[in-house]
Order: structure tokens, then C-alpha cells, then sequence
């Protein structure tokens, strides 16, 4: 087995989206990696960056652990999409947000297979670990059959994922063959009262009304996955010849950069839809926190106590500021 832990990082006191600090925040969750898991077990962090960090920064942010090792990268479009169907900007995201996403939707599976690695364990530089982890979670994962692991399970926000499942829909009523293994689970059925409202719809426009009324679709997809800035897989899967189709596919749609569909979402569905449900673990027993903070305000994230960490001062203090988490504009 050879895992990596990858972070996608960026070298500046103020990001453009949120305005944060990020060589701050990805110090702090490096401390933290080290401190409660990595100087037990030494795994490789690889941090991908696009060539902000010189040499003196990366000496600076390693502090002498050999482990971390910085990967330059560069983004750009993928050919096949012309220069007019990429905005600049889908619901306040910028192009280099958009690159980001297809990184870990498309790219980086390719990028660590020719790196050598076969498992990985994504971190953003705002994923802190609060909790002492003593055990080797890729060998975890691979002794027990698992091939995703998540810590905290995301509903997506409806507006950066219209039309996401209905394109689901489409890729899995045209490849027949394919029989999903859980998604089924994530899917919501119109009641016969919907469908009744439907063709009442239908027959009103057909007779000529000059409304043009919304049909809802008989099956939604429910949009709850994997909060995705934490997660560990084996890479093997995502290039079973099934699973290199569907990315492909999404891939040559452009959802992320023309509708800013995210990996998140993408990710999910594909566990959802090719991983057997036995294969997948969810991560409870230690302390997490991935929380995005816009103006002193809890925007999206939030603290996840560990189950074996039953008083913790982090958590306690976190949540007496800014709630406990807030997912889609939710508070909870």
C-alpha cells in the first residue's frame, strides 16, 4: 500500500471567494494532521499549488517534516469546451474555483496513479483534526474492505445543483446495463397527487393557455452525499472501466464550469451508484472541523464532535460563537 494525503493549497492572506487566510488556515491544519495523526504514521502530503509557494514558503510551512512534499500544477479548461460556454463567474464562482472542482472530479485520481499512490485521503487547509487518531486509517480501510470513508454527510444546495440529477437520470436510462448499488436510497418519488398536478399541466397548455407552467419530475434525487473535504478511497475504484465512463461523461457535459456542479455532489452520486454500500464507512469517533466563515458568520460547515471525545473544549468554544453547523443556508 502506498497512500497519500493531498491538499489543493493556495499561498495568499486573503482569498478572492471568502476572503479567509489561507496560508494561515493550511499552517494550522498541518499542525493538527501532525500533532493528532501523521507523525505517528509519516504518509506522504502531497499540497498541490499553482506556483505561489517559492521554495523559502514551503520550507517555512514544512518545519522540517519530510513528509510534505509541493506539487506544482496548472489549470486550464478542457479543449473540448469553447471559450463561450465558460463563464466568468456561475453563482459568484470564478473560473479558478470551477478548475478546482474538475481537479478533484476529473483530474486527480490520474495524477496520483502516475505518482504511484493507490489510496488517498483528502484535507482542505481548513480541515482540522481536534482528535488523537491511533490507528493507520488506509490500513483500516483496506483490512475491512472498504474502498470510500467520510467523516459527515452534506446535502447539497439546490441552486449550485439544478439539473445534476436529471443528468444522472439520463446517463443511467441510456447505459442499461448498469444496475445502481444505493442510490435509489438518495431518490424521491412523485406522490399520485404531483403526478395528478402534472397532467392537469400538461392538458392546460395543450388546449392553448398562455401560462407556461413547471412540470416537476417524477423522480428527484435528493441531493445528500459526502462532505467531501474529508475522504479517504482507494483508487482502484475510480478506475474500474464503469466508473472512468460516468466521469468521462460528466466530464465532457462541463457541468462545473458551466453550472458549477460540484465534486462533492459528482462524487457522491458516483459512490452511490457503482460502490457497494458494505464498502463505504463513515468516520465517528473523532473531533472534525470544516467551516467556512464570511464576515465573522458561519457560512456553510461546522464542528463535528467525535464520538469518543464526549467533552471537548475546541467543540464547546466553536459552537459558542458561531452554532453548531449551517448547511444550505440551515442552521442545525
Amino acid at each position: 500500500m502506498k497512500p497519500a494525503i493531498v491538499y489543493l493549497a493556495q499561498n495568499t492572506r486573503r482569498d478572492f471567494h471568502y476572503n479567509r487566510d489561507s496560508r494561515r488556515l493550511l499552517e494550522q491544519s498541518l499542525d493538527l494532521l501532525f500533532q493528532n495523526y501523521n507523525s505517528k504514521f509519516q504518509h506522504d502530503v502531497l499540497i498541490f499549488h499553482e506556483g505561489d509557494f517559492t521554495e523559502a514558503d514551503q520550507r517555512q510551512i514544512a518545519k522540517g517534516r519530510s513528509a510534505i512534499k509541493f506539487h506544482e500544477i496548472h489549470f486550464e479548461p478542457p479543449i473540448f469546451l469553447s471559450g463561450e460556454e465558460i463563464p466568468d463567474v456561475v453563482h459568484g464562482f470564478r473560473l479558478g474555483y470551477r478548475n478546482m472542482i474538475r481537479l478533484f472530479a476529473v483530474q486527480l485520481i490520474n495524477i496520483l496513479q502516475d505518482l504511484d499512490y493507490d489510496w488517498f485521503m483528502r484535507l482542505d487547509d481548513d480541515s482540522f483534526l481536534h482528535s488523537a487518531i491511533n490507528y493507520d486509517m488506509f490500513a483500516f480501510m483496506e483490512e475491512r474492505g472498504y474502498e470510500y470513508g467520510y467523516r459527515v454527510d452534506v446535502r447539497e444546495g439546490n441552486e449550485v445543483a439544478a439539473g445534476f440529477g436529471d443528468a444522472v437520470h439520463a446517463y443511467l436510462a441510456a447505459e442499461k446495463k448498469i444496475i445502481p448499488t444505493f442510490f435509489g436510497e438518495h431518490l424521491r418519488y412523485a406522490s399520485p397527487r404531483e403526478h395528478a398536478k402534472n397532467l392537469i399541466k400538461l392538458l392546460l397548455m395543450r388546449l392553448g393557455s398562455p401560462r407556461q407552467y413547471r412540470i416537476l419530475p417524477a423522480i428527484e434525487y435528493d441531493l445528500w452525499g459526502f462532505y467531501n473535504n474529508f475522504f479517504i478511497t482507494k483508487i482502484a475504484f475510480w478506475k474500474r472501466p464503469d466508473v472512468q465512463a460516468f466521469i468521462r461523461h460528466f466530464d465532457r457535459i462541463g457541468g462545473w464550469y458551466k453550472y458549477r456542479w460540484g465534486d462533492a455532489i459528482f462524487q457522491s452520486a458516483a459512490v452511490q451508484i457503482f460502490l457497494e454500500k458494505n464498502k463505504v464507512y463513515k468516520f465517528t469517533d473523532w473531533t472534525y472541523q470544516h467551516s467556512t466563515i464570511v464576515n465573522g458568520q458561519l457560512f456553510w460547515g461546522g464542528i463535528y464532535q467525535g464520538a469518543n471525545d464526549p467533552d471537548t473544549t475546541v467543540v464547546t468554544k466553536f459552537r459558542k460563537v458561531y452554532g453548531k453547523t449551517v448547511i444550505d443556508g440551515q442552521s442545525y
